[in-house]
């Protein structure tokens, strides 16, 4: 097993700030340096928030919900990257801002990079990231009306933030995971908006 399989969420930490070039480091370059993967830590955010008290907040599971179907839908049609503005995509950071970001993470990464490895890995491969995107389009349009019911947004939320996680680690077995919390998710939707 080499160190990418062993370590996956600090590996791609680690090479965003190895493959910098120069003493500064844009979105745009983050963004080509994560590759495929930046859709991953971008659905961990939103699902952090989502679960998060913030997510309790009224309309504010709607704006993630928007946020996270615009994310998705670009993996849908196959984008390599997510895009952003070009305003967005300009905006730099001083390389060592990005070293001591990570250097403060590094601890919390590893404890949770236990978790992951590179396995079953015919669940990680294009076909089944579009498929995980669409899912997290239908876990979006379902926060929206979940945003009703207390604490309901919990459960897409979780689910979302696991396909985050299962893209960025490409890691099978959370990619089934998360599948598996999906169908449970729209089962229980489906009795609490009756």
């Amino acid at each position: 097993m080499n160190e990418q399989d062993s370590r996956p969420m600090e590996s791609v930490i680690d090479q965003a700030v190895e493959e910098v070039e120069g003493e500064e480091v844009t979105v745009a370059e983050l963004l080509e340096i994560f590759s495929d993967r930046g859709f991953g830590p971008i659905l961990i955010a939103l699902g952090l928030l989502a679960i998060s008290p913030i997510g309790a907040i009224p309309t504010v599971p709607s704006l993630l919900a928007l946020v996270i179907i615009l994310v998705s839908t670009q993996m849908v049609f196959g984008r390599k990257y997510p895009w952003v503005p070009e305003r967005l995509k300009r905006q730099g950071f001083h390389v060592d801002r990005v070293q001591r970001l990570r250097d403060r993470g590094q601890g919390w990464i590893r404890r949770v990079d236990w978790l992951f490895t590179r396995r079953m890995q015919w669940a990680t491969v294009d076909a089944a990231r579009r498929a995980a995107a669409m899912l997290c389009v239908g876990l979006a349009m379902l926060m929206i009306p979940l945003e009703l019911v207390p604490f309901a947004v919990f459960l897409p939320g979780t689910a979302i933030l696991l396909f985050g996680l299962a893209l960025t680690a490409r890691d099978g077995f959370f990619m089934l995971l998360a599948t598996a919390l999906t169908v449970t998710t729209f089962v229980l939707a489906i009795d609490w908006l009756s």
